[in-house]
């Protein structure tokens, strides 16, 4: 379902109730993928990308898993909300890398 179909979806269920539904969580906002290093594993392709907070980094281990933030306590406390949520992950990484998608 896309972000406009969900939003539309929700006023017409709660009506004026629903004030500011947000286009990304807000810690996605201030969280930037600055590089992503590619490698290849028996299963597929992994990737590590290193990001503008300290030791928060976005992985996907190539082994057919999700993508995620590897849990740092306590660099990592503030991401708990993100840190398994493949989508705005992927989507971090895709405006990195010039990517259109139809979420960003």
């Amino acid at each position: 379902m896309k972000k406009t179909e969900f939003n539309k979806m929700m006023k017409e269920s709660f009506g004026d109730k629903v004030i500011n539904i947000p286009s990304e969580t807000s810690k996605t906002k201030d969280l930037k993928v600055l590089g992503v290093r590619y490698f290849n594993t028996r299963r597929g392709l992994g990737y590590e990308c290193k990001t503008n907070k300290l030791n928060v980094v976005i992985w996907n281990d190539g082994q057919g898993g999700g993508t995620f933030i590897a849990p740092y306590y306590p660099y990592t406390k503030d991401y708990q909300d993100i840190m398994e949520n493949e989508s705005d992950l992927e989507d971090l990484i895709n405006e990195f890398e010039g990517v259109v998608t139809e979420n960003n």
